[in-house]
Formats: C-alpha cells, sequence, structure tokens
C-alpha cells in the first residue's frame, strides 16, 4: 500500500500504492504512513535522508478516505479515531491517528515535497498540506468533500492550513466542498507551483537541497514554520541568530 525507495543518495520516496482505488485512505495504508514515516525520522536525525519525496501512483495522489471501506468495517473508524503516541509527534497534541498521517510531515525533520495530480481530495488534501512544498500538476483537483458525506475535516487541517489560507477562505473551502482545479489552487496559496510535470522539478529540487547540511535545512524548516505559527518577532530574530552562532561554531 505504501512503497519506499531512494531515488538518489539523501533522497527517499514515499509513494502510495492503490492507483485502483486512486489511493484512497484505509487503516492500513494509514499506518503503512506512521511506520514509514516513523522510521524515516530516525534515518533524517542521522543525516542519512535530507529531502523526501510524497507522491501518490496512477493518475491520483489521493482521494481521501475510502469511505466504503471504512463503513464496511464497524471498527475502523474508531480505530483511525484512537490516540497515536510517537518521539516525532508532541504527545500535548493529543493526536488519532488519522491526525497523525497528515502531521507527521508538518514535523519531519527535514524538507517534504508533496507530488500533486489527479485527485487529492478530502484527507488526501490534508496530508498534501502537511507537506512543506506542494507541486501540482495541470489536471489536478483539490478540495474538501467532508461536508458532502455529512462528515468534517479532521485530519489536522487548522494545523496545516495555518499561513496558507485565511479563514474566510478555508471556511469557504470547506462548506463550498468541491475541488479546485490547479490553477485555482495555485492563486488560493494550496499548492507552491503547478507544472507539466511536477515530479521531475520535485526530484530537480531535491537534488539541490540535498547538497546542504541536514542541520541547515532542519533549522530552517524549523524557523519559517515558527513565523507562520506567531511566534513572536524577538525571539525569531533571536533564533536566527542561535541558528547562525551554531553553524559558525561547527
Amino acid at each position: 500500500m505504501v512503497e519506499l525507495c531512494y531515488p538518489a543518495p539523501y533522497l527517499a520516496c514515499l509513494q502510495l500504492t492503490r492507483p485502483q482505488c486512486h489511493n484512497a485512505l484505509t487503516p492500513a495504508l494509514i499506518d503503512a504512513l506512521l511506520t514509514h514515516g516513523e522510521n524515516l525520522a530516525v534515518e533524517a536525525h542521522d543525516a542519512e535522508v535530507k529531502v523526501l519525496l510524497l507522491t501518490g501512483a496512477g493518475t491520483s495522489f489521493c482521494a481521501g478516505l475510502d469511505i466504503k471501506q471504512v463503513q464496511a468495517d464497524s471498527q475502523a473508524i474508531e480505530y483511525l479515531l484512537s490516540p497515536y503516541h510517537s518521539t516525532l509527534l508532541p504527545r500535548s497534541l493529543g493526536l488519532t491517528r488519522v491526525q497523525a498521517a497528515a502531521l507527521i510531515w508538518r514535523y519531519f525533520p527535514v524538507p517534504v515535497i508533496a507530488i500533486l495530480q489527479g485527485h487529492v481530495l478530502g484527507g488526501g488534501l490534508q496530508m498534501a498540506l502537511g507537506a512543506d512544498i506542494r507541486l501540482a500538476a495541470e489536471d489536478a483537483q483539490l478540495g474538501l468533500l467532508e461536508m458532502r458525506h455529512g462528515l468534517v475535516p479532521d485530519m489536522g487541517l487548522s494545523q496545516n492550513a495555518l499561513g496558507l489560507l485565511r479563514y474566510d477562505q478555508l471556511l469557504k473551502l470547506i462548506l463550498d466542498a468541491d475541488p479546485l482545479d490547479a490553477q485555482q489552487a495555485l492563486a488560493l496559496g494550496l499548492v507552491t507551483e503547478v507544472h507539466s510535470d511536477p515530479y521531475q522539478v520535485g526530484l530537480a529540487l531535491a537534488h539541490r537541497w540535498t547538497q546542504y547540511n541536514s542541520f541547515h535545512l532542519h533549522q530552517m524548516k524549523v524557523l519559517c514554520q515558527n513565523q507562520y505559527q506567531g511566534t513572536p518577532i524577538q525571539a525569531l530574530v533571536q533564533e536566527e541568530t542561535r541558528i547562525q552562532k551554531a553553524i559558525l561554531a561547527g
């Protein structure tokens, strides 16, 4: 359901592999994502992985929760909403298993690039928003469709959308429950760039970034995130100085 490969030194790629179902999320797929994410985080801390690509096999990135399969299993929802604990994610957040599958990429030690094509819907979009960079194909369709099914977005959207969308834009996206095309998503800030071949663009970015020191990559990711989380300016500039001193000290 999830395949791991290493296309180049210091570069890991996780691919969702349920193309016949547009890579829809199931409990087993979510567990596989979390297991790989935790293991790769250890490799990143050891400077063995410096960039992670997150992709989907076939014509879509991820169409969200596999509602039919989950509804057929009376214990699936309870399992997905059960608490999830890890050394990578802050215990204070009190995350469920399904929330962790989206937020783990936000807390991943080094940059995560999501390659988006076709359906990027519901939980698929919420997971993509956990990545640091989102490169979309021209055929990508992005949206939050949970309201159509009598549900609400519950995969850490309130955290992952922070700094990307205004309050009114986010609320409209949720309540409209209609997909946006790639250019609309770009204008709104849901994706970083749109390309005819986002995977190749992502590879090129990753090749450049893997030339950097792992410490630099991690610190810049955290610093940029803190800027959007309302960290006071004084603390941010002091953190810049701390990082630079640590680098110069070797």
